[in-house]
């Protein structure tokens, strides 16, 4: 046993005491790769619980402010529409009407006020594939002039059909119920029932009137008008042109130019798969 050599090229102590020596007068010859990868290894598991804390943080930080902003603009019960998923908002100032915060859509009916009113709606009338027909809460026609696609005006450009018919009152403009065709009478049903003339023109009217009060409630527009001290007048007087948070009209309107409804002959039945 004496003759046995260590690591070092010495004999290997064969006592305890020799042994506890020989330990004590090599500790500073173990190799420092060791000590390192301890160090690297501490290094790391400390690193990686950091990174754990801050993702956690984040976590904690940015769910409850993505739900709070879900909250904004989620409807619960939400019916289905065609148009559903291009919706987007947008802010905007409205005009008052008054002074110099008039639009083009105002003033005594002309030949331009009239066609950019009528430029908000001509595009009304819809067609939507099976597949999205589907999903309506109420069911809808099929087209006989286009396989596959039903017909559905949104109702958006039904309202502004309706408001314009008001605005050419008001004016004292008379113009013959639907007399830029089908597209002008989005959304309006028809009675069936031979009336006056001026009779069938104010129970259109009425029907305008009361579905743009629907419509009023049903979205209630909760922005603030506000008042503001008039120097002229010496008096708090309202103010409309205030800032409003909006669905993006023209991504709608965009889309149901691009979905237009062709003329159809509405005598025609079609076997609806839907219905079956």
């Amino acid at each position: 046993m004496s003759g046995d050599k260590g690591c070092y090229g010495e004999p290997l102590p064969e006592s305890d005491a020799e042994r506890r020596h020989f330990l004590d007068k090599h500790e500073e010859f173990v190799p420092l790769a060791v000590h390192n990868n301890q160090r690297k290894w501490f290094q790391r598991v400390i690193i990686i619980q950091w990174i754990v804390m801050v993702i956690f943080s984040l976590i904690l930080i940015t769910v409850p402010m993505s739900l709070r902003n879900r909250k904004n603009y989620w409807i619960p019960n939400e019916i289905y529409s065609p148009v559903q998923d291009l919706i987007r908002y947008k802010t905007r100032v409205f005009d008052s009407g008054f002074g110099n915060h008039t639009t083009k859509y105002m003033g005594r009916p002309t030949k331009q006020n009239r066609q950019s009113w009528e430029d908000l709606y001509q595009a009304g009338i819809s067609k939507i594939p099976l597949e999205q027909a589907a999903k309506l809460p109420v069911k809808t026609a099929p087209i006989p002039e286009a396989p596959g696609y039903y017909v559905v005006g949104i109702d958006v450009f039904h309202q502004l059909h309706c408001l314009n018919q008001l605005r050419l009152k008001v004016w004292g403009v008379d113009e013959p119920h639907g007399s830029h065709g089908a597209r002008d009478t989005v959304g309006v049903e028809e009675e069936e029932e031979e009336e006056e003339d001026g009779l069938q023109d104010i129970g259109h009217l009425d029907h305008c009137i009361d579905s743009l009060r629907q419509s009023l409630m049903c979205s209630s527009d909760i922005s603030t008008i506000i008042w503001q001290w008039d120097t002229n007048t010496g008096t708090s007087r309202p103010h409309a042109n205030v800032t409003h948070t909006c669905r993006d009209f023209d991504v709608i309107h965009q889309w149901a130019l691009e979905n237009q409804a062709p003329k159809w002959n509405q005598s025609i039945y079609v076997p609806d798969p839907l219905q079956e």
